[in-house]
Parts: C-alpha cells; structure tokens; sequence
C-alpha cells in the first residue's frame, strides 16, 4: 500500500513531499507521541542515554508547534546588548525591536 494517499496537504509529486503531511502517518506519529515521551522520562529518571529518541521527540514537538523555542535566544539578546524582547502574551508582531527589557544585573 503506498504511503502517499492523494489526501495529503503536501504538493507536488510523491516524490518532494513532506510524510508528515500524510494523514496515515500523522495518526500514528500522533498515537506513538505520548508513549515516546514516557520512554524518554524513563530514560532520563534511570540516566540512560537515548539521543536519538530524544531527538525525535524534540523535533517533533517543534515542527507540530506555532510557538517557537525562542526565549532563551531572546534573553542573550537582552541580557548582552539591550535587544529588547516581545512577550507572548502580546501575540505575533512585526519583526522589530521589542518591547521589553529585563534589568539583568544592577547597573
């Protein structure tokens, strides 16, 4: 049976498609999740080392995400050259400075 069900959202020929897109295996991917992430709280609880799982597991949470990991990148920012940053409770912006500054350290 082909992956490719002709239902996907992806365009184009099978063959620069992305499977994510494929409905077949984004119910799995979707049925597999919650266990994938017991195996790695397992794995890290016995301090087993499973980079590739855990790996999978992150991208997955990125690519299913609208809210990208930038925070951490954000705060350097700030922290060394007084970039400012956006808070996501403000919602999606434009890209500019921001709007907000931590006082890191006293000055």
């Amino acid at each position: 049976m082909p992956i490719f069900s002709g239902n996907s959202k992806a365009t184009g020929t099978s063959s620069n498609r992305n499977l994510l897109f494929e409905p077949t295996v984004d119910a799995e991917l979707s049925k597999a999740f919650p266990s994938l992430r017991r195996v790695i709280m397992k794995s890290v609880e016995s301090n087993a080392v499973v980079p590739s799982l855990s790996a999978t597991l992150e991208y997955l949470k990125i690519s299913n995400s609208t809210s990208l990991p930038t925070s951490f990148y954000e705060a350097e920012l700030d922290y060394f050259g007084k970039h400012m940053f956006d808070d996501k409770a403000d919602g999606p912006g434009k890209p500019v400075t921001g709007k907000h500054h931590f006082e890191w350290k006293p000055a």
